[in-house]
């Protein structure tokens, strides 16, 4: 099982970035393009998603709902 934490720095500075209103969502995914053998830390993407489908992990902060779905964990 997946746990997803969103600070509320986080979650407003992806409110002003991406321009989200109250009820918006964002999901969070790997980038399939991060080949390197060496992993240094997360490499996630982000994006608006406002329709989850089949959500492995959740969090709403200011309104904002914030997940990672199933095929992503």
């Amino acid at each position: 099982m997946i746990k997803l934490t969103v600070t509320l720095a986080a979650a407003d500075w992806l409110k002003e970035t991406l321009k989200l209103a109250v009820g918006n969502g964002v999901k969070f995914f790997p980038d399939p393009d991060n080949h390197h053998p060496v992993i240094h830390g997360p490499h996630q993407l982000y994006a608006i998603d406002n329709h989850p489908d089949r959500v492995a992990a959740k969090d709403e902060v200011s309104g904002i709902n914030f997940h990672i779905n199933f095929e992503d964990e």
